[in-house]
């Protein structure tokens, strides 16, 4: 059973992040980022990033910092304590940025629409450190296989490749 529907954006949500326990965050194709109260099911605030859209959320270790995946290519810092974004990876990759794990302070990982896995060293300036070919089609989804010292992508081509975690190779 559908315990409420809450409605806010004007197109696809494509991705939601719980940041406290009584707030969610919320993605979508209209390039909007929308923060939701969890108990009265009302957004409670939104920002217009971009006007491509936005298709994924990771947020940083410490809680202040949420990643976004653009439709225009870009990776987007946005700054939970200043609600505004702080530092763009522009042209991230060559299509749409689906996917976004933060490994540890220091490394950002993206998958996009160009089937390539790229890490980020989270610098200032942050700067690519390798752009890998990991699947045929679109990387939808990273995960971070902590335990077992691997990286998980699954993709558009049906299949899911694991990588070592510490160098990013094909295991």
């Amino acid at each position: 059973a559908i315990c409420a529907i809450v409605k806010g954006h004007k197109a696809a949500i494509f991705d939601i992040y719980q940041i406290s326990e009584t707030e969610v965050v919320t993605v979508s194709k209209d390039g909007y980022i929308c923060f939701w109260n969890i108990e009265n099911r009302h957004p409670k605030y939104s920002y217009q990033i971009n006007h491509k859209g936005l298709r994924c959320i990771e947020s940083d270790q410490c809680g202040t910092v949420l990643y976004l995946g653009g439709s225009d290519h870009h990776v987007f810092v946005f700054s939970l304590n200043n609600k505004s974004v702080v530092k763009t990876i522009e042209c991230a990759h060559e299509n749409s940025v689906f996917s976004i794990l933060q490994l540890d302070d220091e490394a950002l990982i993206t998958g996009g629409r160009d089937a390539h896995i790229k890490e980020w060293q989270l610098t200032n300036p942050i700067r690519l450190l390798q752009s890998l070919p990991a699947h045929w089609f679109t990387v939808n989804s990273i995960v971070d296989l902590q335990d077992k010292g691997l990286i998980a992508s699954g993709s558009r081509d049906k299949t899911i490749r694991l990588w070592d975690r510490d160098t990013l190779q094909p295991i």
